[in-house]
């Protein structure tokens, strides 16, 4: 199993994804087929959070206030965030502003993001999902 992450960038800025993959016989496919039971049942909840906390996502929202939400929906599942939700993307792929609990900022309208929730067994899997975001008319949107 790996993750996989991909990026691209046009006129300076930037754009990353990151997707998890096994490898087999020599070419990627979705590890979904060969996974355990236990971690295609962890991938489906960190991908389906990934998206409920992508649509709660609006202009004027206070950035804590979605990666609390991320961290308790992650707590409910007997794991814990260990990283930040995310960060601001632009002319670096890693930028300002950090999504966390200790954030002063908020979402505004035209902000790039990454969401990235993930969660980790120790010597067992990591999961992780991210897709890079646009706020845009008032909401997120996956770019």
């Amino acid at each position: 199993m790996l993750l996989r992450e991909q990026g691209c960038s046009k006129q300076m800025m930037r754009l990353k994804i990151s997707k998890r993959r096994a490898k087999s016989r020599g070419f990627s496919r979705t590890f979904t087929e060969r996974a355990s039971n236990e971690v295609k049942k962890h991938a489906e909840f960190i991908e389906n959070l990934e998206l409920i906390i992508i649509d709660k996502i609006y202009a004027g929202m206070k950035i804590p206030e979605i990666s609390k939400f991320a961290g308790k929906e992650i707590e409910k599942n007997n794991f814990k965030l260990f990283h930040s939700l995310g960060h601001g993307v632009g002319l670096d792929v890693h930028e300002l502003p950090i999504i966390n609990n200790d954030s002063k900022e908020e979402f505004t309208e035209n902000m790039v993001f990454t969401i990235e929730p993930g969660i980790y067994k120790a010597n067992k899997f990591g999961i992780r999902s991210e897709d890079t975001c646009l706020i845009k008319n008032g909401k997120a949107e996956i770019l």
